[in-house]
């Protein structure tokens, strides 16, 4: 899915939003479960 949102993010830019992906993933831990995380955000 990451590739889709760079894309869109992409497009967004060049139309003159400002727009931008931010990913994240973690190692779960003890009662943490690990996961990863992605969103993007455009103005």
């Amino acid at each position: 899915m990451q590739v889709a949102s760079v894309f869109i993010s992409k497009l967004l830019r060049l139309s003159g939003y400002n727009a931008a992906v931010c990913s994240s993933r973690w190692q779960g831990g003890g009662k943490v479960p690990g996961g990863d995380n992605e969103t993007w955000t455009s103005y």
